[in-house]
C-alpha cells in the first residue's frame, strides 16, 4: 500500500476545498429554512425552525472561520489597499451585534475621534473582520453592564481601536495564550458559551498582516480591555464636495439624560465635534426636570433634550410626560435614544407626540446632525415642500367614534394619555379622570358620556367600586374594565357587577377600535355623525425639511437585496449611472425651460431614489417634480442644485459600500 503524504500548503488547500464544498448546502438550509418560516406554522413547528436555523447559523459561522483561516496561512491570501470610510465602517460595526446586545440588556458605546480623515487606504473587510470578532466575543462573554468600542487616532501614522467591556475577565496566567490557535481560556468554555477558539487567532493573523498589533490587558474595573493598531493611511482626497449645512447655532443649549456615565460621555463628545459648547450631562430624571426648571426660571432655557429611554426608577417616557406636562417647558424639544430592537411593544408611545424625533444607540454623529438640523427651520436651498399624508383608511378611522364622548379613568399618567390619544384620533370627544371617585363625578357632570374606560386598579375608589356605583345611579352607557389581568375568573367578576365588555393591557389600537364599534350602535348620537364635513376631508399637509431624511438607508438597502450582495452592487451601479444621465438632461431642460420634462425627471429620480433607500435623495426628487409642475423656474434650479450636491455624497457612500462587499460576492471565490 502507497501511503500518500501531504505538504502543508496541500493540507490548507485541501481543508478550504472541503469546507467550501460544505458552505453550498449550509447556505441552501438557511435560505429554505427562511422561505419555511414565511409560510404558515404552529408554534411548534415555529420553535423546530428557530433551532434548526440557529444551528445553521453557528456551523456557517465556523465555516468561515475556517476559511479566514485558510485562506491566511495559503501564499494566496492579499490584503486590498483601497480607500474606505473607517468611521463610517466602525459605526456600522457596532450595529451588527447591536440586537444582540439589546437583547441582553447590554449598553452598546461607540466613541469616535473625528480628527480621523474621512477615507483612508487599507483593506476595510479585514479590519470588519476583526471588529466584529472582538466585539461579538465581548457581548458573547458580558452577562451585564457594556460594551465600549474606541477608535481612535494614536499618532500621525497611526489608528489605535478598543473594546472594552465588563464581562468575566480572563485570568492572568492565560493571557498569554489568547491568541493561539485554537486556543480557549477553559474547557468549559465552548460548552458554556460555543466557539472554536479560532476568532482570535484569525485576527492576530490579519492585523499581523496588515503590520499593525493586537493585545488584550484587563479592565480595572471588570471585565476585559482588547485593542489593536493599523497604520493610518489617508486616502488621495476625492474631488471635493460643498461643505454641509448645519444649522444648529453653537451655543444653543442641550441637555443629555442618561444612566449609564460611558453612554454620556460619548453623547456629549458627539455633540463636541459638532461644535456644540452648552450641553450639560445629568443621569436622572429627577435632575434633568431641576436643571430644566432653573434654566427656564433664570431666562436661559435648554432648547434641546435627549434622553435615554430604559432608566431605573423613571424611564425616558415618564420623563416626557413631565416635562410635557410642566407649563415652564413648553418650548424643550425631547429626543428619545432608543437601545436597537427595544422598542418593540412600546412603538405605539409614539402616538403621543412627546418627542420630536428618536434616535437609536449607539448614537451615529450623521444621524444626529440630521435629527439637529431638522430642530430648526433651516435656510434649504429648496422651498420647503408638503407632504400629503391623508390615506383613506386613515379618514376612515376618524370617524369610528365621532358623536361619542368618553372618559378614560387610569391612575397611571402615561397609559391615560395614550388611550386619550388614540380615541381622540378616532374622532371622540375625551374627558379623562385620574382615580375612581373623580370617574364618577366626571359622569355626574358631562351626562353626554356614553362609554367609560375605567381601569380596575386606582386609589381613592377603584374601578369595581366605581363602576358599581355608576350603574346604582342607573348610569345608561358602556363600562370598559381596562385591566393587565388574563384570568378568566377576574373577567367574570367585572361582567357580573354589570361592566359591559374588557379592554387587556397593554393597550392595542385595533382591540380600542373594536370596542368602539361593537357599543357604538347603542348611542345613536355616535351614528348619525359619520359623515365628512368639507374641511375634514382636507388632507393633512405638513412642511418637511430634506434634512429630516437620512442620505442613505444602508440597512434598509441590505434588507431590500435580502443578502445579494451581487445584485446590490448592480443596482448602485445601475441607479449611479441612470442618475448622472438625468441631471444632465435636466441642465438642459432647464436652459430651455422645459418644465413637462424636468417633472418627468424629477418624478423618475425620487422612484428610482427609493428603490434603493436614498430617503434624502428621494425627497429632493419629489421636491423637483413639485417645482417644475408649478413651473418655478428659480425652485426648480435650487432642487436640481440641491440633488447635485447630495448625490456627490451619495456617491462616496456607495463606493464604500460596494468596496466592503464585492469580494464576498460568488466570483470572488
Amino acid at each position: 500500500m502507497v501511503k500518500a503524504h501531504l505538504v502543508p500548503d496541500q493540507k490548507i488547500n485541501l481543508l478550504a476545498n472541503t469546507v467550501h464544498e460544505i458552505r453550498t448546502p449550509v447556505q441552501t438550509i438557511i435560505s429554505t429554512l427562511e422561505f419555511l418560516s414565511d409560510t404558515p406554522l404552529n408554534d411548534e413547528q415555529t420553535e423546530y425552525v428557530r433551532q434548526i436555523q440557529f444551528s445553521a447559523d453557528v456551523l456557517l459561522s465556523l465555516i468561515n472561520n475556517i476559511l479566514d483561516y485558510a485562506k491566511i496561512r495559503s501564499r494566496e491570501f492579499k490584503l486590498e489597499h483601497i480607500p474606505f470610510d473607517i468611521i463610517r465602517l466602525t459605526e456600522q460595526v457596532a450595529d451588527f451585534v447591536s440586537i444582540e446586545a439589546g437583547g441582553k440588556q447590554l449598553e452598546l458605546v461607540t466613541d469616535v475621534d473625528y480628527r480621523v480623515p474621512p477615507s483612508v487606504l487599507g483593506d476595510p473587510t479585514r479590519v470588519q473582520v476583526v471588529l466584529i470578532n472582538l466585539i461579538k466575543n465581548a457581548v458573547k462573554f458580558t452577562a451585564s453592564g457594556y460594551v465600549h468600542i474606541e477608535l481612535y487616532r494614536k499618532d500621525t501614522d497611526t489608528l489605535l481601536f478598543t473594546v472594552t467591556d465588563s464581562g468575566i475577565g480572563i485570568p492572568t496566567e492565560k493571557q498569554k495564550n489568547l491568541f493561539s490557535d485554537y486556543y480557549q481560556v477553559d474547557s468549559s468554555t465552548t460548552r458554556t458559551y460555543g466557539g472554536t477558539g479560532l476568532g482570535l487567532a484569525i485576527c492576530r493573523s490579519l492585523i499581523i498582516a496588515m503590520h499593525g498589533e493586537i493585545g488584550m490587558k484587563p479592565n480595572p474595573y471588570g471585565g476585559s480591555i482588547f485593542w489593536f493598531t493599523i497604520p493610518l493611511t489617508p486616502a488621495p482626497a476625492p474631488s471635493p464636495l460643498p461643505p454641509e449645512e448645519f444649522f444648529v447655532p453653537r451655543d444653543t443649549r442641550i441637555m443629555i439624560v442618561d444612566d449609564n456615565a460611558l453612554a454620556l460621555k460619548s453623547m456629549a463628545r458627539k455633540l463636541a465635534s459638532l461644535n456644540l459648547t452648552a450641553v450639560e450631562c445629568v443621569q436622572t430624571a429627577q435632575e434633568a426636570v431641576l436643571a430644566l426648571e432653573y434654566a427656564a426660571q433664570i431666562g436661559q432655557p435648554f432648547k434641546i433634550v435627549f434622553i435615554d429611554m430604559v432608566m431605573p426608577r423613571i424611564d425616558g417616557w415618564h420623563l416626557a410626560a413631565d416635562i410635557n406636562a410642566h407649563p415652564a417647558l413648553h418650548g424643550v424639544k425631547c429626543y428619545l435614544m432608543i437601545p436597537e430592537g427595544q422598542l418593540g411593544s412600546e412603538a405605539k408611545m409614539k402616538l403621543l407626540h412627546w418627542f420630536a424625533g428618536y434616535l437609536y444607540k449607539p448614537v451615529k454623529q450623521e444621524k444626529l446632525r440630521a435629527v439637529l438640523n431638522a430642530t430648526y427651520d433651516p435656510p434649504i436651498d429648496v422651498e420647503p415642500f408638503e407632504t400629503s399624508q391623508a390615506p383613506v383608511a386613515a379618514d376612515t378611522d376618524s370617524t369610528v367614534a365621532r358623536g361619542i364622548t368618553i372618559l378614560v379613568a387610569e391612575d397611571h399618567p402615561v397609559n391615560r394619555q395614550l388611550l386619550s390619544t388614540i380615541l381622540k384620533k378616532y374622532g371622540a370627544r375625551v374627558y379623562e379622570a385620574e382615580n375612581g371617585a373623580a370617574a364618577v363625578k366626571a359622569v355626574q357632570a358631562h351626562p353626554e358620556i356614553v362609554m367609560v374606560f375605567m381601569d380596575i386598579q386606582m386609589p381613592v375608589l377603584n374601578g369595581i367600586a366605581a363602576s358599581k356605583h355608576l350603574l346604582a345611579h342607573k348610569y345608561a352607557g358602556t363600562i370598559v374594565a381596562c385591566t393587565a389581568n388574563n384570568d378568566e375568573n377576574d373577567f367574570s367578576l367585572y361582567r357580573n357587577i354589570g361592566m359591559h365588555d374588557i379592554l387587556v393591557k397593554p393597550f392595542k389600537r385595533a382591540a380600542v377600535k373594536a370596542l368602539i364599534e361593537k357599543w357604538k350602535t347603542t348611542h345613536p348620537n355616535a351614528v348619525s355623525a359619520q359623515h365628512k364635513t368639507p374641511d375634514q376631508a382636507q388632507p393633512v399637509k405638513r412642511t418637511v425639511p430634506v434634512t429630516a431624511f437620512p442620505l442613505w438607508d444602508w440597512t434598509d438597502f441590505e434588507d431590500t437585496i435580502a443578502g445579494n450582495n451581487e445584485l446590490g452592487c448592480k443596482l448602485l451601479e445601475e441607479y449611479c449611472a441612470q442618475t448622472e444621465r438625468l441631471l444632465q438632461q435636466a441642465a438642459a431642460a432647464q436652459t430651455r425651460s422645459d418644465f413637462g420634462e424636468l417633472e418627468r425627471i424629477g418624478h423618475t429620480l425620487k422612484g428610482s431614489s427609493g428603490t434603493i433607500s436614498a430617503t434624502r435623495l428621494q425627497e429632493i426628487g419629489r421636491a423637483m417634480e413639485r417645482q417644475a409642475h408649478t413651473a418655478h423656474a428659480e425652485n426648480s434650479k435650487k432642487a436640481r442644485t440641491l440633488f447635485l450636491r447630495e448625490f456627490a455624497r451619495f456617491k462616496q457612500l456607495a463606493e464604500g459600500w460596494r468596496n466592503a462587499h464585492e469580494d464576498k460576492l460568488p466570483h470572488a471565490h
